[in-house]
């Protein structure tokens, strides 16, 4: 799965993946013809159209997804100034903006992180090494968690079997 459908199936949503992948891809070759990077079900997008935020009643929620949707065609269409707009605010309120656009998803997974109890310990673990900004061998913060997330998982896994053996 992509994150974005594993967000869509954790929120409750039934969607077959092979139609959306389908579809997906054969955008994503077209777009690609022209010199346009690939087509992305995005994590992000997904958890804020999906969620309660979104709307109350989950089959009103395609809203979202539609506002969503042209609010990305209106920022492709004026990218240079939204990029000069954010270029002339300070960098301490374009963070702060960026964190508060995030708040909602980062809520609902760690809300998802501590639900699952037998993931619980490696998944902080993923998410702090993440949050960490770390930088080794010129690979940053994202490899690494992911990396160091697994690594906790297998010794806590580990740990954990032969505790059943």
């Amino acid at each position: 799965y992509l994150p974005g459908m594993a967000v869509l199936k954790t929120s409750g949503y039934d969607t077959p993946v092979r139609p959306i992948m389908g579809v997906n891809s054969l955008v994503s070759m077209a777009v690609a013809a022209t010199g346009g990077i690939t087509i992305a079900i995005a994590a992000i997008t997904a958890a804020m159209c999906t969620g309660a935020d979104a709307h109350e009643d989950p089959r009103r929620r395609y809203v979202a997804g539609i506002a969503n949707g042209v609010f990305y065609l209106l920022a492709g269409l004026c990218g240079g100034s939204i990029v000069m707009l954010f270029a002339a605010l300070p960098k301490e309120l374009v963070i702060t903006l960026a964190g508060l656009a995030l708040l909602a998803p980062i809520t609902a997974n760690l809300a998802g992180i501590v639900a699952a109890e037998d993931h619980r310990e490696a998944a902080v673990v993923t998410f702090l090494a993440t949050a960490s900004d770390m930088r080794f061998l010129g690979l940053g913060s994202a490899f690494w968690g992911i990396v160091i997330g697994m690594v906790a998982y297998w010794i806590l896994h580990a740990r954990s079997s032969s505790k059943q053996v």
